[in-house]
Order: C-alpha cells, then sequence, then structure tokens
C-alpha cells in the first residue's frame, strides 16, 4: 500500500477503532450491571431466606420493589428529559452509588429484622430503577451516529450474569450467605467505574421536523436547549404514542407469561417428574443458547424491522409456553429451554431498539422508561397471582392461563407495533 492509500485509508481505520472502543466499554457497563443483578437480585430469595425470612415476605420485597420503580423510573426519566445538563450517565453514576452504600448497609443490619427488609427493599428499588438508564445511555449514543454494536454488548450482559452466578453460588455454598452483600459492593463499584468512563453525552443529531435524524451534523448548544425544552410531559407521551401505550401492555403480558415460567420453573418441573439437577440443565440450555443470539442480533436484525422482531420473538415465547405446557415429561422442557435464542434472546435486546425506532430523539429516556416498567409490572404480577394459582389450582391450569395471557400480549403486539417514528 502506498502513502496515498494509508492517508486515505486512516480515517475509515480511526473509525473502526472508535466503534470497537466504544462497544468494548458498553459491554464493560452492560456486564457490571447484570453482575449487579444477579448477585442483589438472583441471590435475593437465597440471602433473605438465609436470614430467616418467609417466602411471603420476600414475595412483598419483590413487589414492593417493583412497584415503586415503576412509577419512579417514570418520574426520573421525565425529569432528565427536561434538564438541559443532566443526563442519563449522571443519573445511573447516582444509582450505582447509591447501590454500593445500601449493600454495605444491608450487611451492617444483617440479621435485623425487619429494618434489613425494608433496607433490601431499597437496594431492589434502586437496581429496577437503573434498567432505563444502562439501556438509553446505548441507544442514545447509537441514534447520536455512532457506530456501536448494542446487541454484543447487551450478550456480555448476559454473559456477566451467567458468570456472576457461577461464582457466587460457589461462594455462598462454602462461606455463607454474607457473600451477597460483599459481592454486592464490588459489583456496584465496577459498574460505577465502567459507566464513569463511558464516553456519553447528551447532545443528539439534529433533528427535523419529521423527527428524523439528521447525521450531518453535531447537535450543538442551541439544538441541546430545543430538544429538553420540547420534550414532553408524561401525559403529553402517553397522548403523543396511543400505539407505543398499546404495544407496551403487549410487551407486559408476553413478560408476564415468562416470568411465570421463570419464577415457578421448580415447581414446572417437579410436575413434570423432575428435580433440582434437570432444572440446573434447563436453565443452562436456555444460558447457553441465549447468549449466542445476542451476540449475533447486531449482523441478523437489517432482515426486517424491529416491530417484525419484536413479534416474531413474542410469538416464540408463547410456543415454548405452550411446550412446557403439554409436556409429558422433563425431556421435552429441554426442547423448549432450545427455544430461548428464538424467543427472550431476541425480545429482551429488540424491545430498547423497538424504542430508538418509534419514538422521538428529545423522548427516548422516558420511552426507554416506559419499557423497562413493563418488566417490573410483570415480575410483580408474576409473582403475586402466579404464586396464589399454584397454590391454589393447579401447574397445568397455571400454565393454560399463562399460555393464554401471554398469546393475548402477541396479539397486541401485532395489532399495535409500529414500523416508523410517530
Amino acid at each position: 500500500m502506498n502513502e496515498q492509500e494509508r492517508d486515505a485509508s486512516a480515517p475509515g481505520d480511526r473509525m473502526m477503532r472508535e466503534n470497537s472502543r466504544l462497544t468494548f466499554r458498553y459491554s464493560l457497563a452492560q456486564g457490571a450491571f447484570w453482575g449487579t443483578w444477579c448477585v442483589m437480585a438472583g441471590f435475593c430469595s437465597s440471602f433473605l431466606s438465609a436470614k430467616g425470612f418467609s417466602n411471603t415476605q420476600i414475595g412483598i420485597v419483590i413487589a414492593v420493589s417493583g412497584i415503586i420503580s415503576s412509577f419512579l423510573q417514570i418520574m426520573l426519566a421525565d425529569w432528565v428529559d427536561r434538564r438541559e445538563k443532566v443526563t442519563a450517565k449522571h443519573v445511573l453514576l447516582v444509582l450505582s452509588a447509591a447501590q454500593i452504600a445500601s449493600s454495605g448497609m444491608i450487611g451492617f443490619l444483617s440479621g435485623t429484622g425487619l429494618p434489613l427488609l425494608g433496607v433490601y427493599t431499597l437496594h431492589k428499588t434502586l437496581l429496577y430503577m437503573s434498567v432505563p438508564f444502562i439501556s438509553a445511555i446505548g441507544m442514545e449514543t447509537i441514534n447520536q451516529g455512532k457506530r456501536m454494536d448494542y446487541s454484543f454488548a447487551r450478550g456480555i450482559g448476559s454473559l456477566g450474569y451467567a458468570l456472576w452466578m457461577l461464582i457466587l453460588g460457589q461462594l455462598v455454598e462454602r462461606i455463607g450467605a454474607d457473600m451477597v452483600w460483599k459481592m454486592g459492593i464490588l459489583s456496584s463499584a465496577m459498574l460505577f467505574l465502567a459507566v464513569r468512563y463511558f464516553p456519553f453525552s447528551k447532545h443528539a443529531l439534529n433533528v427535523g421536523e419529521a423527527g428524523e435524524t439528521d447525521h450531518s451534523a453535531a447537535g450543538g448548544p442551541a439544538d441541546q436547549a430545543h430538544r429538553t425544552a420540547g420534550a414532553l410531559t408524561t401525559m403529553g407521551f402517553v397522548r403523543r404514542y396511543p400505539r407505543f401505550m398499546g404495544t407496551l401492555l403487549g410487551c407486559t403480558l408476553v413478560l408476564y407469561g415468562y416470568s411465570v415460567i421463570n419464577d415457578f420453573s421448580y415447581q414446572v418441573v417437579v410436575s413434570k417428574g423432575g428435580g433440582n439437577a434437570e432444572m440446573g440443565i434447563i436453565m443452562a440450555i436456555a444460558a447457553l443458547t441465549e447468549i449466542p443470539m445476542m451476540f449475533l442480533f447486531g449482523r441478523i436484525s437489517g432482515k426486517m424491522r424491529y416491530a417484525g422482531w419484536l413479534l416474531l420473538s413474542s410469538l416464540f415465547i408463547g410456543v415454548r409456553i405452550t411446550i412446557i405446557w403439554l409436556a409429558p415429561a422433563v425431556s421435552l422442557l429441554y426442547l423448549g429451554a432450545l427455544l430461548q435464542f428464538l424467543g427472550y434472546a431476541i425480545f429482551v435486546v429488540v424491545t430498547v431498539c423497538y424504542v430508538s425506532e418509534v419514538v422521538r430523539p428529545e423522548e427516548q429516556l422516558k420511552g426507554q422508561a416506559f419499557m423497562a416498567m413493563t418488566s417490573s409490572v410483570a415480575a410483580v404480577f408474576s409473582s403475586l397471582v402466579g404464586g396464589m394459582m399454584l397454590d391454589h389450582t393447579s401447574v397445568f391450569i397455571t400454565l393454560a392461563v399463562t399460555l393464554a395471557v401471554t398469546l393475548a400480549g402477541v396479539l397486541l403486539i401485532g395489532l399495535t407495533a409500529e414500523q416508523k417514528r410517530v
């Protein structure tokens, strides 16, 4: 290659390196975030049970934190949208620092009864509130015209979750439940540092009257002021995006079904003649099939619009629940777990991407907060309704109702999901 060719290729090489650095740094943030989720949410039941709390008390912690965070994350997103100098990154830094402190308080109050329960509820609320902000810093970066592989980074998040689950499971088994809050401090600190060093600014590219992003020039301070001044109130957002609200309801119903088969996976496996070993294999199969699809989704997502992927992934979640419901033995549950790569693996990535496709740039954070709320609401209802149904009916009837709810969600997504920005 001669000197002239090297000069011509230099800008492209620099851009590729910058894109790789962005993906790498965001992958660290995703890995740290879902590692923190694994520690403090995944081991919530294990830790609180070891401290003498009942299943009902643990269920209350999950429900209360889910309900409170659903409202607070919408309010916080609305507040950030209206502030020129406050970004999703700033909020995420504050929330992760608060999680470091609350993890320490959990350790300090360990064995104190209700105070411990209260602080753990606070911690889970902070954790749930962080979801739309970790998504927003990634999607807004992409919307600014910077090339970054969100799905790959989210795959690293799932990989981080799996690794933390493996490591902490061994530590809790060998040392004790107090390793949960200790590792909670470590994982929250890692999240704080990963977010701190992720390059992010609120300035988006210029937005035209049609709401489309102009990639020709970066928005300056005047454009940023215009964006924050034009941000809608929460009710204004709801009125502007009625079909998006319908899609959110559909996603909530689909996630309800997914939450039931995960929250009560042990009861389902036992009803099919299995036990802990079989449940572990099923969860491992689901995790191993989920991560590769997340890594690959960025390369195949262009085959159709995000609305299409959302409908497809929702449908396969329904198919998996159908297989679980009708399975005569544990062996078919393994087949259901294999469908994770076409169901939840795509769903969890595409819901975030879908918001960026249909919601205006100045309202992205609110859109991500509403989408994150679907998971919180679904988790609350699955833990309460699913648990009550299992106590008063049977696994077969519970799964039948769960499937009906999920298919209603699929139908609603098919009717309301939009192909373009309003």
